[in-house]
């Protein structure tokens, strides 16, 4: 379904003028476009390589997004990519130079910071795509790389204690297949051991207490079904946190997080809800607390300053995010600057200077860095992201629209209108997100763009469909992933 998708969209892309002219220019002429050994074609043309060639900017373009605060100095990691990765690179001021620290040739993600001390950080990457993901630590004074798993398993979710010596994550170091509790000291990767042994993939280490003696982690069953647990540092035991809450009830927990005090765990939930909501579960037995209002809309993520003092929070709301500032101590809403119709996204709060990190993105302008200092009323760009040679600032502004289905229920989505010089019929494009665990959110879309254009100088839907099979032959590997 992704694959028809994008291929209906990037059909369409192909009306363009100067790309149908490509196309026809090239209709007969060599060289034309190998797909992957792993793609057979039927029944499909040869695709000129010109073709691909000019096809390329609306898909490809650059994002920068952010990964984690150094915790002794106002600088930030992030992952961007230079040449064919996704990499890590540090900017230490808004619109600094990017300085790259990984040169690797598969991604490398999910980077943090040691925290406290800012020794070293720790990311994942993976080898040539076999998803048997390995953690490295790098150390910020010489940039040695050091593998801390054991270069066979498959490791993730890696989560650092508050002390800056310890860190847990999930492996199948023990069978291959389930995913286990480990922990280590990231600069002793020879103390790694098993602290807890899991049945299932779906073990997420998700935060340390703050005297380093527990571990909260998640067990993912399936969108509807999460469960939080407390692990002993030392002893391995585990103690259910929320099963006994579900009272056989599905419920979906995600994002927990210690207390400062480390009397509480903090968790969205949709218990007692239909959308995720923050909550706040002491750990002495008392009644868990619903600490954000309720709202149809679900908390994408949320972060509590180092004192605990302000809580930020996204909420999507119809796909577009609205970003909250909480007192921490009155629960009362804190002045938040507006910001433009987009998505906010990997909130994180700087230890020291209390500034506000998010990666950020409109339907024109790709996910990039900004951050917002406490007090400020508005934010500071620290990154700005390439768009493949394409001006996405002359596009109109998606329109959120609303209509209700056949059983009364109330749908929502977006409309993106062809240029104004464009009218009468046009031919339209459908394109129904699938769910439940997701809605489309509104970031930047160079294949929505591209389509748009391209069906407001088409007068027909027939020739839409024309370069269909040419354009999933030319960009298979884009096209998975685009709907």
């Amino acid at each position: 379904m992704r694959l028809t998708t994008c291929a209906v969209a990037a059909a369409a892309l192909l009306s363009l003028p100067h790309l149908s002219a490509t196309a026809a220019a090239q209709k007969n002429a060599a060289p034309v476009f190998a797909p992957a050994a792993s793609l057979i074609p039927i029944d499909t043309p040869a695709v000129p390589l010109e073709l691909e060639r000019a096809a390329a900017p609306y898909t490809d373009h650059r994002e920068a997004r952010f990964q984690s605060w150094n915790p002794t100095k106002r600088s930030l990691l992030i992952r961007t990519r230079f040449g064919d990765v996704p990499g890590i690179h540090e900017v230490s001021s808004p619109l600094g130079d990017r300085h790259q620290l990984t040169f690797l040739s598969e991604p490398a993600s999910a980077a943090k910071w040691q925290r406290k001390l800012g020794h070293y950080f720790v990311y994942m990457s993976d080898t040539s795509g076999a998803e048997q993901y390995q953690l490295y630590r790098e150390d910020a004074n010489t940039g040695r790389i050091s593998r801390i798993t054991d270069g066979t398993s498959r490791n993730m979710y890696a989560a650092l204690s508050p002390d800056g010596h310890s860190m847990a994550w999930a492996s199948t170091h023990r069978n291959g297949t389930d995913l286990d509790l480990w922990v280590a000291d990231p600069e002793k990767p020879a103390s790694a051991h098993m602290l807890a042994e899991w049945k299932g993939g779906g073990l997420q280490p998700q935060d340390w207490s703050g005297d380093g003696k527990m571990v909260v982690v998640l067990n993912y069953i399936s969108v509807n079904d999460s469960a939080l647990s407390l692990v002993d540092a030392s002893t391995g035991a585990v103690t259910d946190l929320t099963q006994k809450l579900a009272a056989g009830e599905k419920v979906s927990w995600a994002k927990a997080t210690f207390s400062r005090d480390g009397k509480s765990i903090y968790a969205t939930s949709d218990w007692h809800s239909e959308f995720h909501r923050l909550w706040r579960i002491p750990l002495d037995g008392g009644k868990p607390v619903c600490i954000t209002p309720k709202a149809d809309h679900d908390i994408d993520t949320y972060a509590f300053n180092a004192n605990g003092t302000t809580l930020a929070y996204s909420l999507n709301d119809e796909g577009i995010s609205r970003l909250h500032l909480v007192s921490g101590a009155t629960g009362k809403e804190l002045a938040t600057p507006k910001i433009p119709t987009g998505v906010v996204e990997d909130l994180e709060f700087h230890p020291i200077t209390g500034e506000l990190a998010m990666s950020f993105s409109t339907p024109s302008l790709p996910y990039d860095v900004y951050t917002l200092k406490p007090g400020a009323t508005q934010l500071t760009r620290w990154t700005e992201s390439e768009t493949g040679g394409l001006n996405m600032g002359d596009e109109k502004p998606a329109e959120l629209i609303h209509w209700t289905a056949k059983d009364n229920v109330r749908l929502s989505g977006f409309l993106f209108r062809p240029p104004a010089q464009y009218t009468g019929k046009r031919p339209v494009i459908i394109d129904i997100h699938g769910g439940p665990e997701g809605r489309h959110v509104l970031t930047i879309s160079t294949t929505i763009t591209s389509t748009t254009t391209s069906c407001a100088r088409t007068a027909s839907p027939s020739s839409i469909r024309t370069c269909v099979d040419r354009w999933v032959t030319a960009r298979p590997s884009r096209c998975s992933t685009t709907a």
